[in-house]
């Protein structure tokens, strides 16, 4: 029996010994890329008893060991660096307290270039390994909805920002992505501005004539949601609370299905987050390349085969 007839019986014997499972990795050992690539591989090469060669075996015993022989490497490093104070302490016959200010005065300047010097000599001896992902490049499967979210503070740059939102659909019109922009006012004295309603106004325009552009079959892929100010006493204005991170972690609540108050201007198919199971963030003054297509390539969507404890 050759190599490959070996493997292709591994595979299908080895999960066989796992179908009594039950625990929350069972799942993951459905898929071929555990056994390749991820904890399944040693037992996919016991099964059709393959031994790797003696270099590859001593990488992967060391490669257990990464988090020890980085801080090892580091400390001979320093001691190295510190050799040379150490002679000269020695040579000029330095008492005990010298020798204590000289190693502590010199342990700092040998700690940065020993650092330097071992970061550099970890990108020379080993090579990057490339994360798994999945190639969504054609279409984004059922079960990957994915909203691609656009945190903004506004004052009345609606156009700019409308047509960002528009490059961004052309550049990715897969029917599985939501564009969602998440507005901000400006901070202001008082909750609200003579602005504020024509500001809102018109982006609740813009919305509705890009879901009118570039809807199909009833789905609408843009979304506004606008927070209101709220007093902050330190700041002594008033504001959208938290900000960037305050707008993600409401809208994190929203597609839960909490907070439903937290945006006192909504427009679009708010409905379509409901079953949401990722989210992409851009800042308003990204440039992506041109052709760049967000969804091509998502290593974070691929199983976890290595050292999880849960499905994805």
């Amino acid at each position: 029996m050759n190599a490959a007839e070996k493997a292709s019986l591994g595979i299908n014997r080895t999960p066989i010994n796992y179908a009594i499972d039950t625990g929350p990795r069972a799942l993951l050992r459905h898929h071929v890329g555990y056994w390749l690539i991820g904890d399944g591989l040693p037992a996919l090469e016991a099964a059709i008893e393959y031994r790797p060669p003696l270099i590859s075996a001593f990488q992967r015993q060391l490669s257990g060991f990464r988090g020890a022989l980085y801080a090892l490497g580091l400390s001979l490093l320093v001691v190295a660096s510190l050799m040379v104070s150490v002679v000269y302490l020695w040579v000029n016959g330095a008492t005990w307290g010298q020798w204590i200010i000289g190693v502590a005065a010199t342990l700092l300047p040998a700690t940065i270039p020993s650092v330097w010097v071992g970061h550099w000599l970890i990108t020379r001896l080993s090579r990057p390994k490339p994360l798994p992902e999945l190639d969504f490049s054609k279409a984004i499967p059922s079960g990957f909805s994915t909203a691609i979210m656009l945190p903004v503070i506004v004052a009345s740059e609606v156009e700019g920002i409308a047509e960002k939102l528009e490059i961004l659909r052309l550049a990715n019109p897969d029917p599985a992505l939501t564009f969602v922009v998440l507005l901000d006012p400006v901070d202001a004295p008082t909750q609200t501005m003579p602005d504020d309603p024509l500001i809102e106004i018109a982006f609740q325009s813009r919305i509705a004539a890009l879901n009118l552009r570039y809807g199909k079959q009833g789905k609408a892929p843009f979304i506004l949601l606008h927070r209101a100010r709220q007093h902050n006493p330190s700041k002594g204005c008033w504001m959208a609370w938290e900000r960037k991170r305050g707008k993600l972690e409401e809208f994190n609540r929203f597609v839960l299905g909490e907070g439903v108050d937290a945006f006192n201007v909504v427009a679009g198919p708010v409905e379509s987050l409901r079953g949401l199971r990722y989210a992409i963030t851009l800042d308003a003054d990204t440039q992506l390349p041109p052709g760049y297509h967000i969804a091509s390539h998502w290593n974070y969507c691929a199983p976890p085969w290595r050292g999880s404890k849960s499905p994805p």
